[in-house]
């Protein structure tokens, strides 16, 4: 509906914010689309090419009569995908395409490339998701899970202290974002993260998560308006108590933006929140969700703990996150915190974990 097209291809495979689950759609449009059986797939951000060709320097591509750097990528990319664009056009392909046969045959060509450099800077791609993997081959993809190079949702609750029994509450989020818009203005917007947090002493835990997502588009080509799908993972025993947009509650009516959604039943750890919105050029949006959970088992415990886990979305470089966690004043912890108040600013450059003890 928002794409405002009747037929699903392979190039909107990339919808599910578990990338296993991406990859598999990927491989079945391959193939019915070209009658071949791929191994596996490997998802590549365009941060990642950025990176590559800081490493290799400047790549020539014949077909275009054009040489393509790390400071004008995003420029090129944009111009020669959107010039003469429409649906069904190969442009895309075409050009990043072209681009990555030349990239990868300099780097396996180039001598005097480091290989300890382009080392770090794979598995650094890896830790951050600008490359995720995905294999047909159980035992390879068994490899993938382990290291979590496959960009999985997590499945279980990550609480695994079983030894001394302390009561251990797991609070994950993971925010993703989808352009609905079929323009390039996605590397001219910028985010902004919050997660306010209270335990109070009954085990009532009331979060509000706020993402801000703001256009800095100014007219370049392939910009516009950015229209995004915007999901919110929650934990699954999340009771919301508030969904709204710039202050205005969000509505459940379809016929036009912006409107909201409330997914209990697709996941079977989550509940999931979603916005259909429009961010127009020079304008910032706010959402905001609010919600309660009980931490049971706490009100005789003398220790607890509290697993704060935000999981990144791949292709999106950064995002200014601030933690604030509020529990009751009679209550200590191992960190810095004071008059039970503890606050961690972060980027959210890779998945973001922190473990709170505490000790009443």
């Amino acid at each position: 509906d928002l794409l405002n097209q009747e037929h699903w291809y392979l190039r909107d495979s990339n919808w599910n914010p578990d990338f296993e689950e991406s990859a598999k759609r990927a491989l079945w449009f391959y193939e019915k689309e070209t009658g071949k059986v791929p191994q596996g797939v490997v998802g590549i951000t365009t941060s990642m090419i950025v990176k590559l060709l800081e490493l290799t320097g400047p790549i020539k591509l014949i077909d275009f009569n054009d040489q393509i750097t790390a400071s004008n990528f995003y420029a090129k990319a944009i111009f020669y995908t959107q010039e003469n664009f429409f649906p069904g056009s190969t442009q895309k392909k075409d050009f990043l395409g072209s681009l990555f046969t030349a990239l990868t045959n300099s780097l396996v060509a180039n001598r005097h490339l480091s290989g300890i450099n382009l080392f770090e800077l794979l598995q650094s791609g890896l830790q951050q998701r600008d490359i995720q993997l995905y294999f047909a081959n159980e035992e390879a993809q068994q490899l993938v899970t382990q290291f979590t190079w496959g960009g999985s949702l997590p499945l279980r609750a990550m609480c695994t202290d079983t030894i001394t029994s302390t009561p251990c509450l797991n609070h994950y989020v993971h925010i993703n974002e989808a352009n609905m818009g079929m323009n390039k203005v996605n590397y001219f917007i910028k985010r902004q993260d919050r997660r306010d947090i209270t335990i109070k002493e009954s085990g009532k835990v009331t979060e509000v998560v706020t993402r801000t997502i703001m256009n800095t588009s100014a007219g370049e080509p392939g910009t516009g308006v950015y229209r995004t799908y915007v999901r919110i993972f929650i934990p699954k025993d999340a009771h919301v108590t508030s969904f709204m947009l710039d202050g205005t509650p969000l509505t459940t009516k379809k016929a036009v933006l912006p409107y909201g959604e409330l997914d209990t039943t697709s996941s079977p750890s989550y509940s999931i929140l979603a916005a259909a919105i429009d961010v127009p050029v020079g304008i910032e949006r706010t959402i905001r969700i609010t919600y309660d959970r009980m931490f049971f088992g706490i009100q005789n415990a003398r220790r607890i703990a509290m697993e704060l886990y935000e999981q990144k979305q791949s292709g999106v470089d950064s995002v200014p996150t601030l933690i604030r966690l509020r529990f009751p004043p009679t209550w200590h912890t191992f960190d810095l915190a004071n008059n039970g108040y503890l606050e961690y600013n972060s980027l959210l450059l890779q998945d973001l974990y922190i473990k709170v003890n505490f000790q009443k």
